[in-house]
């Protein structure tokens, strides 16, 4: 028969031998992982001499050791006097207050603000003043112009032997450029395009739009007339465009018949090398039975 005893006086005798109220150890756990956290954030508004703290499990056996050291000192964070540490985190917390209430300590973290303000500023004036010195860099590189000299330097003769420094503006014509590759090049689709608009014309002319026309052809001519005056090839001349076609077309047929005539030619070529391979196999096959012959004539076994 199975025995039963009563577990609750036990588990309070070693409750009071360890002086700490009865939790589960999963509730301990969570416990633990919470301080650690709070311990964190409460850490980062610390000095790096107070960033120091132990925290004990509920065996009161494993002791974790939380520091916070600087990248330079490899150091341990000396103690401050004899003061014991925190077992709790309600005990940390009251010396946390208590140095947060001293001045010494608000006046680090405001310096700390100032100065990571002015080390802010001074990054801000220093990428200005370089932006302002390329912008003036530019703007002289871009507007350099000889100075005008004045009547009375203008009548006086220059006796110093120095050579004069001529400076020469800059020209960028842009717009002509493109304009030069606008519309089609293929003389095919430029006779395309004439051909195409004629056609719309003469349809407005048959449904009675003589007006609209008229507005059509102005415009044209007055594009034709600007192109012209900007230096942009104007290709509106039909018989121009035919003839051009007709020499591409001339063109091709010859390049065509001189393609012919090199592949007529490669044929040939490999022709007679097959030839001539042939001809030197049958030869040395002939040499070799002959060759043969001798032999066996030497040797008495064939008679010629």
């Amino acid at each position: 028969m199975a025995v039963k005893v009563d577990e609750e006086p036990l588990i309070a005798k070693n409750a009071e031998k360890r002086k700490t109220p009865v939790i589960s150890k999963i509730a301990m756990k969570t416990f633990f992982l919470e301080a650690l956290k709070r311990y964190e954030r409460i850490s980062r508004d610390l000095p790096d001499s107070f960033k120091r703290a132990r925290v004990l499990d509920e065996d009161g056996m494993e002791e974790v050791e939380l520091r916070t050291s600087s990248k330079n000192s490899k150091q341990p964070f000396p103690r401050l006097g004899n003061a014991p540490r925190a077992k709790t985190i309600k005990e940390l917390e009251t010396r946390l207050t208590e140095l947060r209430g001293k001045p010494g300590y608000a006046a680090s973290l405001i310096k700390k603000g100032l100065k990571n303000r002015l080390k802010k500023k001074m990054k801000l004036e220093e990428l200005q003043e370089k932006k302002l010195k390329m912008a003036k860099n530019k703007s002289s590189k871009g507007n350099m112009v000889k100075p005008i000299p004045s009547t009375s330097e203008a009548s006086e003769p220059s006796t110093s032997d120095e050579k004069p420094n001529i400076m020469f503006n800059k020209f960028d014509f842009p717009d002509s450029e493109n304009k030069m590759n606008k519309g089609p090049k293929d003389p095919k689709a430029i006779l395309h395009q004439i051909e195409k608009s004629k056609k719309k014309l003469k349809t407005l002319e048959e449904r009675g739009r003589g007006e609209t026309v008229q507005k059509i052809k102005t415009k044209q001519t007055w594009e034709q007339a600007i192109n012209k005056v900007e230096g942009v090839k104007v290709k509106d001349d039909v018989l121009l465009l035919k003839k051009s076609i007709a020499k591409k077309k001339q063109q091709k047929n010859r390049s065509a018949k001189k393609w012919d005539a090199r592949l007529q030619a490669v044929e040939q070529k490999k022709q007679e090398t097959q030839k001539k391979r042939k001809e030197n196999l049958a030869a040395k096959n002939k040499e070799k039975k002959q060759k043969k012959i001798k032999k066996a004539v030497k040797k008495g076994r064939a008679v010629l």
